[in-house]
């Protein structure tokens, strides 16, 4: 019975996007074209600046996708990436028996069951400051051990977290698009056909692998390298996404998610010599890599070979 109530569940929603899509095509105006990319990767990061989990579909939901940058690190309330602690990329999260589950070299598997309450407290990702729900000490000492610092704590998304995504780059001023603990976006695009560009220029033996740039879709078969950069409106599965922004590179990049270590000034220093400035967007001096996304709808799956389609 519960294995046909899932069924029947997941048939609503796919109907409902799809029915969605339709509404959003016929007020829009626009029409899709099927291009020749498809979707090779998912990925979803459940611990902020932790390691990603690869998956072959994933439910796209109020907030990206389900169960992605839902819970985070802090220090004193302000979160934590592997911008300041690069050994973050060494741990890896799972889900088992109802709970998170992450692992780390040397250590003991931290365990902490998906319903945990706790107290409310207050964080902060880059402007934004809200609540969330402090996730136990046996998490902070964790934290401590494995990653050497001490004050910080483990803190989940809370019932009603209403983090707006930057409405100057969505056009919208309510609440129409919400995001976790994510940096500002839920969704980021990259193709393999722009890293492989990318790589092409590096100058190591080693090329760069996708990992160093922690996409949540990844897709192979666009018509050039960075064609993401030009995509206003896509769909892919029953979801439509909108392009909103090109997403600016920081020293995160230079980690080495394999060691857990900073690797000096590369990529940015490539990435600086052709993806900066007049190169892409003559208004910003950044760098950019991957496409950010919102969607359209907040339920349907998405998955591997999904076709593209553009909206013209």
């Amino acid at each position: 019975m519960k294995l046909l109530t899932t069924a029947v569940v997941s048939v609503s929603l796919a109907t409902l996007a799809a029915v969605a899509v339709r509404r959003w095509m016929a007020s829009s105006k626009k029409r899709a074209i099927k291009t020749n990319a498809v979707v090779t990767d998912i990925i979803y990061y459940p611990v902020k600046s932790f390691r990603g989990i690869r998956v072959t579909e994933a439910e796209v939901g109020l907030f990206g996708f389900e169960n992605d940058r839902k819970w985070m690190v802090v220090d004193n309330g302000r979160f934590v990436t592997q911008r300041q602690i690069p050994k973050m990329a060494l741990c890896v999260p799972s889900f088992a028996d109802n709970c998170l589950v992450i692992s780390a070299p040397d250590a003991e598997p931290l365990k902490i069951p998906l319903d945990r309450s706790g107290p409310i407290s207050t964080v902060t990702v880059w402007s934004y400051t809200g609540e969330a729900v402090d996730q136990g000490d046996d998490a902070a000492d964790w934290l401590r051990t494995v990653l050497g610092r001490d004050g910080l704590r483990l803190v989940k998304l809370r019932e009603g977290h209403d983090r707006v995504v930057d409405p100057d780059f969505t056009g919208s001023q309510g609440d129409d698009y919400l995001t976790g603990f994510a940096d500002g976006y839920p969704f980021l695009v990259i193709s393999e056909e722009s890293l492989a560009e990318l790589n092409t220029k590096y100058a190591a033996d080693a090329q760069l692998p996708m990992t160093r740039f922690r996409p949540n879709i990844v897709v192979r078969g666009v018509a050039a390298p960075f064609e993401e950069d030009q995509w206003k409106e896509i769909q892919i599965g029953p979801i439509v996404f909108r392009g909103v922004k090109k997403c600016p590179r920081c020293k995160q990049t230079t980690v080495d998610p394999a060691r857990g270590e900073f690797t000096g000034p590369e990529p940015l220093q490539t990435l600086k010599s052709f993806r900066t400035d007049a190169a892409v967007d003559p208004k910003c001096n950044q760098v950019f890599f991957g496409m950010n996304l919102i969607s359209e709808q907040k339920a349907g799956r998405v998955h591997v070979g999904d076709a593209i389609s553009v909206f013209v």
